[in-house]
């Protein structure tokens, strides 16, 4: 045998299913002003779309920081969830990110970056997911934060 198939961890089971059910996740977005953050139009506009069918008014898509960050200092659509791509146009969004964190407004980081370890000590309680990474994964992710 080359190789044998090791049982899989708990853990990895926990990060794979976000708490609470799929129906509480499902609704926790309608009526949510959801700011989405992405400079990959292909993947923004399928967030969009979901976030949209899932009853969300989306904020965006933001493709700059500086847009983004001006979107969370206003109170006229005041942000209660966010969906950021960790680089946008080659810059970090962690102004953002740290401005969301320090209200206590949750979000979920979105990158294709191998970079789990520090935005998770960074971070620590938002889910990051590697792209590819399905709109209903991180979706569910967003509305378990919002349970």
């Amino acid at each position: 045998m080359l190789f044998r198939m090791l049982p899989r961890q708990p853990l990895l089971r926990a990060l794979a299913e976000p708490s609470g059910s799929t129906a509480a996740r499902e609704t926790a977005l309608i009526g949510r002003s959801i700011l989405l953050v992405e400079d990959e139009m292909i993947v923004a506009l399928d967030l969009q779309i979901a976030l949209e069918n899932a009853g969300a008014k989306v904020l965006g898509p933001m493709v700059r920081i500086a847009d983004a960050h001006a979107a969370v200092q206003d109170g006229t659509n005041p942000v209660q969830g966010a969906i950021l791509d960790v680089t946008l146009n080659g810059d970090d969004v962690f102004p953002v990110a740290d401005t969301l964190f320090e209200r206590g407004i949750p979000f979920v980081l979105h990158t294709g970056q191998d970079d789990a370890a520090a935005l998770t000590e960074r971070f620590h309680g938002m889910p990051i997911c590697a792209k590819p990474c399905l709109s209903r994964t991180v979706l569910q992710e967003l509305g378990a934060l919002l349970i």
